[in-house]
């Protein structure tokens, strides 16, 4: 688990997807993501984020929603366009 920023360069080189959970919406518990995307962008290259969910704020596709906002607003949410 990484909550406080530190992640091991030997565990972590080889990882592609992070699984994402926080208390509630992301950014909205005590997980610091920037300091955890900082630990992780110096160890490998992480093509998928699975964002985890347990206890809603709002309705649930809200949540979702402001979830995806808060990773956009930090740069980690990609799109691709036909």
């Amino acid at each position: 688990a990484v909550q406080d920023g530190t992640l091991s360069p030997h565990a972590a080189a080889s990882l592609i997807v992070y699984h994402l959970r926080d208390a509630a919406e992301i950014g909205g518990g005590p997980v610091d993501y920037p300091k955890v995307f900082a630990a992780m962008d110096t160890v490998a290259s992480a093509e998928w984020l699975i964002m985890e969910q347990d206890r809603f704020n709002h309705e649930p596709f809200e949540s979702l929603r402001r979830g995806m906002a808060q990773l956009a607003e930090w740069g980690r949410v990609y799109t691709k366009r036909p």
